[in-house]
């Protein structure tokens, strides 16, 4: 495994390949790509008239019980040892040629949440484009990341972000896990037990 660390406007920005080996890998991206339900279901902005496919893990039980789950919450502890963090939300994003995103952030700047993304394809070309952008708070731009296969990215929630679209020779969908991570314990818990297990 190979963690890279560097900041973005002072915060920390974790970098990780090699968690996962080639079979691994493949196995996550067929498990994440083809048992679970896309829709079209979240707007990036008020301005979209086309939102993007999601597919949301209600329960998050479930979720941290998958086969991969637990090399993710011991990266997570090695990468905090100091401060455990609470996962209160997971989805997968799938995002194809032709699809608009733009710089968000996902939390407020007094939190201190935490966004773990994985990048779930086995395959990834660098003409494929694809990549994430991270921005300072004055919006300029600083770091880019390639979505290689089985890279995690991981970041504070309130760090201004924008998933990058497939370019046009890009053959397949963009999937990315998004997994957020709270400092409280207490709010992890009202998260998740507002989820309708049914939904």
């Amino acid at each position: 495994m190979k963690i890279q660390e560097t900041t973005v406007n002072g915060r920390k920005v974790i970098l990780v390949d090699h968690l996962f080996r080639k079979k691994k890998i493949e196995q996550i991206y067929r498990t994440l790509s083809e048992s679970y339900v896309y829709y079209r279901g979240q707007l990036s902005s008020s301005a979209d008239h086309f939102p993007k496919m999601v597919a949301h893990f209600v329960d998050l039980d479930a979720f941290e019980a998958l086969f991969f789950y637990e090399d993710v919450a011991g990266l997570m502890r090695q990468c905090y040892a100091d401060v455990p963090h609470y996962l209160y939300k997971a989805y997968v994003n799938q995002t194809c040629y032709g699809d608009v995103n733009y710089p968000h952030v996902d939390c407020k700047p007094r939190r201190r949440d935490v966004t773990v993304l994985y990048y779930a394809n086995p395959r990834w070309d660098r003409e494929w484009g694809g990549e994430t952008m991270l921005y300072d708070d004055s919006g300029a731009f600083n770091l880019a990341v390639l979505p290689a296969p089985g890279r995690v990215l991981i970041f504070p929630g309130a760090t201004w972000h924008c998933a990058g679209i497939p370019s046009r020779v890009c053959p397949v969908s963009r999937f990315t896990l998004a997994m957020k991570y709270t400092l409280s314990a207490k709010d992890a818990r009202e998260v998740r037990s507002s989820r309708p297990r049914d939904a």
